[in-house]
């Protein structure tokens, strides 16, 4: 069993969201209430195998609501609160649209120029050499680039020595899997990768598809879209988005290094109640590895719902409707690393071990949430069918 197989970042869970969009109608009439709320999501995760859970929810101006539930470690019972802090997986890449749209608006980038205007390593897709893979497609999941053979390569043991010998089956198939993968570069790991002279270079991790054609969701695209930002702007991406988007929110914090978050805040991370995760560190960092928690991610919401409406700080009005523009109708519209619902509402999920994460704008209401918890359903946690639930009721919620 592969890494990919078991724990690669979770796609597909708004898929499945939708598809229980029905849920709890008899109810819906009722969640205009914030007492009716709380008491909902204390029911629901008194009675479910979530660890740990954290909740927010905001208009354009402030903080409407947030609550934490259960354990940042269960073994010392040390609470999981508002500040609790950990890797938000995929939604990390909404931050790499922020980033790129602002590089545009400081005209550093074009968005559909070719990808290798900026690379120290040329990409191209090897069966279609003379279509040029730009921004856009990287942004947009249609860039032929696909995750398959190389992303489990990402995921690093900080302890590789462990003993796996009393872990269940599916837990230890994983840190086998990943035993042997080094610390690299991110910018080695992507010539490794993509570069026809890279060590690991293999057509497979392309499709048979041309670039702009078709949507397959790539982790790897979205790393190398982070990293054609760091070579445009001139400094590292990990600062960029420091400077230009943690600061200016006041996001004080989030962080790309397990490091540099204050101990107290720091969250163990686990498949059930029972066993946590080994940890691990990303080297693809910008594809899911910002740190962070539910207090600073409340400004980063107030300020997508303001740039929504073209009233935005971070980013030119112009820039932020290229960010959550789509001209789909299908139900799996791209904006620029923002998926774009059936209805318009931009959103993202994330998943990682021991992690799941969620977001969303609700325009019409004016109305944006965020939640994270440190749970994955990856061995058999049955964690889902409440997380559908929850984020049901956080949409149905009138927030009058």
């Amino acid at each position: 069993m592969t890494t990919k197989k078991i724990y690669l970042k979770i796609i597909g869970i708004l898929a499945v969201f939708n598809c229980v969009a029905c849920l709890q109608t008899a109810e819906k009439k009722h969640t205009n209430t914030i007492a009716f709320l709380e008491k909902k999501l204390d029911s629901i995760f008194d009675n479910s195998s979530l660890t740990g859970l954290s909740v927010v929810v905001t208009n354009h101006e402030k903080i409407v609501f947030q609550r934490s539930f259960g354990y940042a470690d269960v073994g010392t019972k040390k609470p999981y609160t508002n500040y609790t802090a950990h890797n938000i997986a995929s939604i990390s890449k909404t931050f790499i649209g922020v980033a790129l749209m602002k590089a545009i608006d400081e005209q550093k980038l074009l968005l559909d120029e070719d990808i290798n205007t900026y690379l120290p390593f040329k990409v191209t897709h090897p069966l279609y050499p003379d279509t040029p893979i730009t921004l856009r497609h990287l942004a947009n999941h249609t860039s032929g680039i696909l995750d398959d053979g190389v992303y489990g390569a990402s995921y690093v043991l900080d302890n590789p020595d462990m003993d796996t010998s009393t872990l269940p089956e599916g837990l230890m198939g994983y840190i086998e899997d990943i035993s042997d993968n080094q610390p690299i570069d991110e910018s080695q790991f992507l010539e490794n990768a993509l570069s026809t002279a890279g060590d690991w270079y293999n057509e497979d991790s392309f499709s048979d598809t041309a670039p702009g054609t078709v949507y397959e969701y790539s982790n790897l695209a979205a790393t190398l879209a982070a990293f054609v930002i760091e070579k445009a702007v001139g400094t590292s991406y990990e600062k960029y988005t420091n400077e230009k988007i943690f600061k200016p929110l006041n996001m004080p914090h989030t962080v790309w290094n397990k490091s540099d978050q204050k101990a107290e805040h720091r969250a163990r991370l686990y498949v059930s109640k029972e066993l946590a995760v080994p940890p691990y560190t990303l080297v693809t960092k910008a594809d899911g590895g910002i740190i962070t928690n539910t207090t600073d991610f409340s400004n980063y919401l107030i300020e997508m719902l303001n740039g929504y409406k073209g009233e935005g700080t971070l980013l030119s009005k112009s820039a932020y409707a290229t960010l959550f523009r789509t001209n789909s109708t299908d139900g799996k519209g791209m904006g620029i690393f923002w998926e774009i619902d059936k209805i318009g509402r931009p959103r993202h999920d994330g998943g990682d071990p021991g992690v799941i994460t969620n977001t969303a704008l609700l325009p019409k209401k004016n109305m944006a949430y965020f939640t994270m918890c440190n749970i994955s359903p990856d061995l058999g946690a049955d964690i889902m069918p409440d997380l559908y639930y929850i984020w049901k009721l956080l949409e149905d919620q009138s927030w009058n």
